[in-house]
């Protein structure tokens, strides 16, 4: 008995787990190529400023002394380059752009069509969503890399995703 799948949404979001979902899509559309493939990325950007010490000595400005102008004296005026103490820069983590720009690297080398959905949410009701209104024949999920307490309060997407989709949840494992 042969199974076909006709819709399957690969849910991605750039962790190791999710790359070996990519990783086993793209076997099935190579086998399959009429398969339509629909990648789900939940958003989950972060901005995360960070504080950072320099790496630069500070320039000590030359001395000049003093100038007359019209019989006045004038001080110089301070030419403070100093470099500050600390800064500080924002930096995206679990960036949407870059998640899309990695899976569509790995899927356009064998020139695979696939359909880009951003999804807002909570993950497996987002992605149980995508799956009800597309219609999909299967789920394509990354195993979960919680453990311990964290997996304990919050629970496990892959197990929320099993529980709740409409379709076959294919995990994919390390």
């Amino acid at each position: 008995m042969s199974v076909a799948f006709n819709k399957v949404i690969v849910a991605f979001d750039n962790s190791d787990e999710s790359r070996q979902a990519l990783r086993l899509a793209k076997e099935m559309k190579v086998a399959q190529p009429e398969t339509q493939l629909i990648m789900a990325h939940v958003s989950e950007e972060k901005i995360v400023e960070t504080v950072t010490e320099p790496n630069e000595a500070a320039i000590t400005p030359p001395s000049f002394g003093a100038y007359t102008v019209d019989g006045l004296q004038v001080p110089p005026i301070s030419l403070d380059n100093s470099v500050s103490e600390k800064s500080t820069h924002a930096k995206v983590e679990k960036s949407t752009d870059q998640a899309f720009y990695n899976a569509r690297k790995e899927m356009d080398t064998m020139g695979m069509n696939v359909d880009y959905r951003l999804l807002d949410g909570v993950p497996p009701a987002s992605l149980c969503k995508l799956a009800s209104e597309e219609q999909a024949d299967l789920i394509i999920i990354g195993q979960s890399s919680k453990t311990g307490i964290k997996k304990l309060f919050t629970g496990s997407t892959v197990q929320k995703m099993v529980e709740n989709a409409p379709c076959h949840v294919l995990i994919a494992k390390l």
